[in-house]
């Protein structure tokens, strides 16, 4: 027997609150945002409104993995910064200051599963976590299929003038480079 439960979650937005009940799709994180559920269990989940929730590590994803131009590390991490709804194809309500790069430690759950099965470029799954990307279907939009190396905001402590991307061609590896070299951009919100 299976027992139903109603789960009311408040959303606290400018001072604003709001109620949504159950079967809405919606889990509170912060500053009211929301992550979404497809209710299948999917770990990348699309919100409809330009953003993909990752249900397994909770991160939410620009779905456009290239609305911009490759950037040094600080042109990204100021752009990345400023991004907001109406932008990107974003429908979100988000506003400067919510978005960020994600950290090393993230890139490294993104694509545990991916580089685990030797997924092929992108060092992705597809929509369910069980497939790899090339095999299945993707809330994602523009991926990069050629030197995909995107910025994290991660810095080594013994080399300051230097960041870690992901290289999505080489499982998903980390690589340790300039921040003057251009690289690709694929904000996030929330997380750890």
């Amino acid at each position: 027997m299976t027992k139903k439960v109603t789960v009311l979650v408040w959303l606290v937005s400018a001072g604003v609150a709001s109620v949504l009940g159950a079967g809405e799709g919606l889990v509170a994180l912060n500053s009211g945002a929301a992550s979404c559920d497809d209710g299948r269990g999917d770990r990348y989940v699309d919100c409809n409104n330009g953003t993909v929730t990752d249900t397994a590590t909770g991160l939410i994803w620009l779905q456009d993995a290239n609305c911009y131009e490759v950037l040094s590390w600080n042109d990204a991490m100021l752009t990345v910064a400023g991004l907001s709804d109406g932008e990107c194809g974003l429908t979100d309500g988000s506003s400067p200051g919510e978005w960020r790069l994600s950290s090393n430690s993230e890139w490294a759950d993104t694509v545990a599963a991916a580089a685990g099965m030797s997924c092929p470029t992108p060092t992705l799954t597809d929509d369910t976590g069980l497939n790899c990307l090339s095999a299945g279907v993707s809330s994602f939009t523009n991926i990069v299929a050629s030197t995909p190396v995107y910025w994290s905001a991660t810095v080594p402590a013994i080399a300051p003038a230097n960041a870690l991307t992901v290289n999505l061609a080489g499982g998903g590896t980390s690589i340790q480079v300039s921040k003057l070299n251009p690289s690709y951009v694929w904000p996030v919100r929330f997380g750890q």
